[in-house]
C-alpha cells in the first residue's frame, strides 16, 4: 500500500506495535459515541490490525477496506485512522472515506489534511469519479471536515452504520473527482462564490439547519436576547438568509419591521414567501456597500453570516451598526468560532490558499475564517459597544450580545 504524506502527516501502513496507542485513541468518548462499533477496540486490536494488513495484498477498496494510520510527520506519534471502502447503502457501489481522530490532535486541521490526500490517491490510483463521506448530522466538527475539504451535502438517508441494531441518519456528501485544466481554477468548489453558493442551496436550507444541524434551541436562544418591545420596532438583519431567525421574534413581535440584507436572491425570495403578513423590506446585495443610516433602528441581528470576513472587514461593518442602531439597542451575532487563536489563525491560512493567496476580502466566496469569541467581542467593542458578553456558547458556535451605549 502506497504511503501518502502531506505538509505535516504521514499516512502509513498499519503496525503490530501500534496497538497500544490505537487503543487509548479509540477509547476516547468522542469515538465511542460516534462510532459504536469501536467500543471495547481492546478486546480485538492485535486481530484488527492484522485483518488490515491482509488487505493491503488485494489493495482494492471496492473490495477490501483499506486503512492507514495517521501520524505526524515530525514525531511519528499516532493520532488517528482514515480509511476508504466500499459503500453499498444506497443500491450502487461507492467509494466511502472514513475517519477518526483523537481528541488532542483535533480541530487543527489535521484530519482536513488527511481526508485531501486520500481523495487525492483515490482518484489517481483507482480513476473512481467520485468518493462519498456519510456523516451524522450532529457531529458538526465531522461534517466541518469533509465541507472544508470541498465534499458537497447532496441529502440525509437513513441506514444501519457502525453497529447500531437500527437505521440512524446521516449527512450524505459527495466529491467528484477534479476536472483537467489547463490552469487551476481559484474559484473552484472549495472557495464557491457566496451567492451561487446559496442560491443553490435556498430550496434546503431551512431543513439543513434545522432537521440536520438541530439548530431549533439555537434559533430559540437568539430570540430570547431580545427584550420585549410593544409596537413595530425596526430590526436590521444582516445576511437574514431565508429568515430562520425571524419566526420566534415575529411571535414575540408582531409588529416587528424588518430589514432583511443577504446577497443571495433566492434565499430572499423564500424570505419574502414565508413571511408575506409581516413587514418585511429586502436588500439584496453586500451588507459592507449599503448605508443605514443613523439612529434607524431598535437593533440589529446577524446569525451565521459574518464568520467568512477579516477583521478589518467586520470592524468597518460594526462602526456603521453601532451608528444605525438607536441609543440603547442591541446587535445580536451568533456565529460559527473557533476555541483557540492558533486554530483561528489556521482558518485564515486555508482561506488564503484556496483564494490564491489573497485574503477572505478579496471577494464573495464560500470560505470559513471564524474567529474566537474573545476576537469577535474585542472587535465589537472597539467600533464602540457597550455590555458585551458572550450569552450562550455550544461547541462551535457563540452567541455575542452588545449594546450601544445610551447618549452615544
Amino acid at each position: 500500500m502506497e504511503q501518502l504524506q502531506t505538509k505535516r502527516l504521514i499516512l502509513r501502513e498499519w503496525r503490530h506495535a501500534d496497538a497500544p496507542r490505537l487503543i487509548e485513541i479509540a477509547g476516547q468518548e468522542h469515538i465511542e459515541h460516534w462510532l459504536s462499533d469501536w467500543r471495547e477496540f481492546d478486546k480485538h486490536a492485535e486481530g484488527w490490525i492484522e485483518w488490515v494488513r491482509s488487505h493491503y495484498i488485494v489493495n482494492n477498496p471496492m473490495e477490501e477496506f483499506i486503512s492507514w494510520a495517521v501520524t505526524l510527520g515530525d514525531t511519528e506519534l499516532l493520532i488517528g485512522q482514515i480509511g476508504v471502502g466500499s459503500f453499498d447503502a444506497l443500491g450502487g457501489q461507492e467509494c466511502e472515506i472514513f475517519y477518526f481522530m483523537e481528541a488532542g490532535h483535533c480541530c487543527k486541521g489535521y484530519m482536513a489534511e488527511a481526508v485531501t490526500a486520500v481523495a487525492a490517491h483515490v482518484f489517481g490510483a483507482y480513476g473512481y469519479d467520485h468518493v462519498i463521506a456519510t456523516v451524522q448530522p450532529d457531529n458538526l466538527p465531522s461534517c466541518r471536515v469533509v465541507e472544508k475539504c470541498g465534499f458537497h451535502y447532496l441529502k440525509t438517508i437513513e441506514y444501519r452504520a457502525g453497529g447500531n441494531p437500527t437505521a440512524l441518519p446521516f449527512r450524505y456528501y459527495r466529491l467528484n473527482r477534479p476536472q483537467q485544466a489547463e490552469e487551476p481554477d481559484r474559484n473552484d468548489e472549495r472557495a464557491e462564490e457566496m451567492e451561487s453558493f446559496f442560491n443553490e442551496r435556498a430550496d434546503t436550507y431551512d431543513a439543513h439547519m434545522l432537521d440536520d444541524l438541530k439548530l431549533a434551541e439555537f434559533y430559540e436562544a437568539v430570540a430570547d436576547c431580545f427584550p420585549a418591545q410593544a409596537g413595530t420596532p425596526a430590526l436590521l438583519d444582516l445576511g437574514c438568509g431565508t429568515g430562520l431567525e425571524l419566526e420566534r421574534l415575529f411571535q414575540r413581535c408582531p409588529g416587528l419591521r424588518v430589514t432583511g440584507v443577504d446577497l443571495s436572491p433566492g434565499m430572499l425570495k423564500k424570505l419574502r414567501e414565508k413571511y408575506p403578513d409581516h413587514e418585511v423590506t429586502t436588500l439584496q446585495g453586500s451588507y459592507f456597500d449599503l448605508e443605514y443610516g443613523e439612529g434607524r433602528y431598535d437593533n440589529a441581528l446577524s446569525t451565521y453570516s459574518l464568520h467568512h470576513f477579516s477583521e478589518e472587514r467586520k470592524l468597518q461593518l460594526f462602526r456603521k451598526l453601532h451608528k444605525a442602531i438607536k441609543p440603547g439597542g442591541r446587535f445580536v451575532e451568533g456565529d460559527y468560532t473557533v476555541p483557540t487563536p492558533a486554530l483561528q489563525e489556521e482558518f485564515r491560512a486555508r482561506a488564503r490558499q484556496l483564494l490564491g493567496g489573497e485574503s477572505a476580502d478579496s471577494g464573495f466566496y464560500h470560505c470559513d475564517t471564524p474567529f474566537t469569541a474573545e476576537t469577535e467581542m474585542t472587535l465589537l467593542r472597539k467600533a464602540g459597544f457597550v455590555n458585551v458578553c458572550l450569552v450562550r456558547h455550544w461547541e462551535s458556535t457563540s452567541l455575542i450580545v452588545a449594546e450601544r451605549p445610551d447618549g452615544n
